[in-house]
């Protein structure tokens, strides 16, 4: 059998300045330095190949690399999206639930075990350290002790991040608090004492539990992700921005 080999991986991209980078004006405009961040934010190293003198391309290379840039993304739809593991190191007592039942199908994480709390850790690996971290994610309960004749079972769940992996910051922590069917979103910038580092490492803590009778083989009353088939948006973002990212500069013969 003749296997195509996979495309080689990008590392470099070397771009000309006038007429490539800039418009007619000789501008470098915004969106070429959003498709820029997002170039160095995949890891691929960006360098201005010139006939200006150096001292007239330091501009260009300011104007790239000094502004806040995009510099780590990781993002998906689905929990069974192909990447959406792809920074996840640990899940004790998690599995993948699916709820064929439902139309649309809906996916997404539950404990395994009812009155066994589960646990997703991801550590997230940046270029360069990062000054402000955006996370969307979400937590999603019941509480069918209140409404028996919905379903079965509580749900409780935490948010934690780390800048280390051994301290922790709690974004929501509805099973300390005994906030049974509490549902959490955090959309929006971590604390400052999250930031500043070229990691961050995301807990994500699950409990449900039936307090009386058997519960549904089904489903699960915490969840982390839900989504349906055919989503259009993110269930889940992170991204990463940070200030004067270089950028290269090499004059053309």
């Amino acid at each position: 059998m003749n296997m195509a080999a996979p495309p080689p991986r990008i590392r470099l991209l070397a771009l000309d300045v006038d007429g490539t980078l800039t418009n007619s004006r000789h501008e470098v405009t915004d969106a070429t330095c959003r498709a820029i961040a997002r170039v160095r934010a995949a890891g691929v190293r960006v360098m201005l190949a010139t006939g200006r003198r150096y001292r007239d391309a330091l501009p260009v290379a300011a104007r790239l690399g000094n502004r806040e840039s995009l510099v780590f993304e990781h993002a998906f739809r689905t929990i069974e999206q192909f990447d959406a593991d792809r920074w996840l190191v640990a899940s004790p007592g998690m599995k993948k639930w699916a709820e064929e039942f439902s139309t649309p199908r809906i996916t997404y994480w539950g404990p395994t075990r009812f009155g066994e709390p589960g646990t997703l850790d991801y550590r997230f690996v940046f270029p360069v350290a990062a000054e402000r971290i955006e996370l969307v994610a979400e937590t999603i309960c019941w509480d069918f002790d209140l409404t028996p004749e919905l379903g079965k079972g509580r749900g409780a769940t935490k948010i934690e991040v780390s800048r280390d992996g051994e301290t922790w910051i709690t974004l929501h922590d509805g099973i300390a608090a005994g906030k049974w069917g509490e549902s959490s979103a955090v959309s929006g910038d971590l604390p400052a004492s999250a930031t500043g580092t070229r990691e961050l490492w995301l807990r994500v803590t699950l409990l449900a539990e039936v307090v009386d009778g058997e519960h549904d083989a089904e489903y699960t009353v915490a969840q982390f992700a839900r989504s349906s088939a055919g989503a259009t948006g993110d269930v889940f973002s992170l991204r990463a921005y940070a200030r004067g990212v270089p950028v290269e500069i090499t004059p053309a013969p």
